[in-house]
């Protein structure tokens, strides 16, 4: 409760009065929300703000910021905490540059955040993702994330990278050249993944871990190292449609993950097709292994579902570890050099 003291003096009392009301009617007065911009920039500095952490730092959220094609080269890593909209000249055109640890861009906050027409390169041997997306709804269209760079010792890293409870979509985009992993998806995190070319990743493709879930659907994802796909943790995606041929495996489940791989073509992996380890449990059905090492192997204490897939022409078909337990129904595994089934249970 607020007391007011009246003055003996009537000039005093009013003037006490006046300043009272103009307190109350700032207090009741709602502050001015700045309304959403579109501003542009040009790298040589001359558009509406000198360089990219400028615009970001000033425009109100909501905004674009328009980059004109050439090279943004930030000093530092660049962190993102607003809702904003970056719109490029195109992959080959525009692009957002850092040789900092850590990072080139984080967004972070509520969002939504969205990027299209734009590589993010990150250059240099310190330790950093490209792109990193904490919690927030976003978009990304005809995008490239390259460079990422991992040091020995510390956590992988990740051309892009999804974390926290971030849901959002990755569309029509490239992960390539990064050292270690294409796109990670982590922690509850939601994506969906659609018809990106996600190569020559050092490590994996494209990782799911810790509870991720989404669609991954009509990717490219060839010439990795390790696996295309890899699912660890409890992560439970849908993997529909996908063109995988890796140097490891094209599509490897870990732990005790599980979801659904359908219609996918696993052909000329190094290794195998689609493996499935420890107490995973996916559905495979419908996918086609060829001219791999082993077309599908089961090698851990689950198994899941294998139904429908087609597996021919690779050294041996399907592999059935002494302790797995998956439930085969209406396979079609023929032609295969070696064997089209081994079957190790006792």
């Amino acid at each position: 409760m607020m007391a007011f003291v009246i003055s003996r003096s009537r000039k005093s009392s009013a003037l006490s009065l006046a300043a009272v009301l103009t307190l109350l009617l700032l207090a009741c007065t709602p502050t001015a929300t700045p309304e959403p911009a579109t501003v542009y920039l040009a790298a040589d500095g001359s558009g509406d703000y000198a360089s990219l952490e400028a615009a970001v730092e000033a425009v109100p959220p909501g905004s674009t910021i328009e980059l004109e094609a050439g090279s943004y080269r930030l000093a530092e890593p660049l962190d993102i905490d607003k809702s904003l909209r970056l719109v490029g000249g195109g992959l080959d055109e525009t692009f957002v540059i850092s040789e900092a640890a850590g990072h080139v861009i984080r967004v972070t906050g509520s969002g939504p955040f969205s990027a299209t027409e734009i590589t993010f390169l990150h250059e240099g041997e310190v330790a950093a993702d490209v792109v990193a997306v904490d919690g927030v709804q976003f978009a990304f269209a005809r995008c490239r994330f390259t460079g990422a760079s991992h040091a020995e010792g510390e956590e992988e890293r990740a051309g892009l990278r999804i974390l926290g409870e971030s849901i959002g979509v990755v569309q029509d985009s490239e992960a390539s050249a990064n050292v270690s992993i294409g796109i990670w998806i982590d922690g509850q995190a939601q994506a969906q993944i659609e018809q990106n070319r996600i190569t020559d990743n050092t490590l994996i493709g494209l990782l799911y871990t810790g509870s991720a879930r989404g669609t991954a659907s009509q990717n490219d994802i060839l010439g990795n190292e390790a696996a295309g796909i890899q699912v660890k943790g409890q992560a439970q995606p849908a993997l529909e449609g996908n063109d995988c041929s890796n140097n490891g495996s094209g599509i490897l489940y870990l732990d005790a993950s599980a979801g659904t791989a359908r219609q996918n073509k696993c052909w000329t992996n190094t290794f195998v097709g689609i493996s499935v380890g420890n107490e995973a449990r996916p559905v495979l059905e419908g996918n086609a292994c060829s001219e791999n090492a082993y077309g599908i192997v089961y090698g851990g204490s689950e198994g899941g579902v294998a139904r429908g897939n087609k597996v021919s022409g690779n050294t041996v078909g399907l592999l059935i570890g002494e302790d797995a337990k998956p439930e085969l129904e209406g396979n079609e595994i023929h032609d295969n050099e070696e064997e089209d089934v081994r079957d190790l249970r006792p």
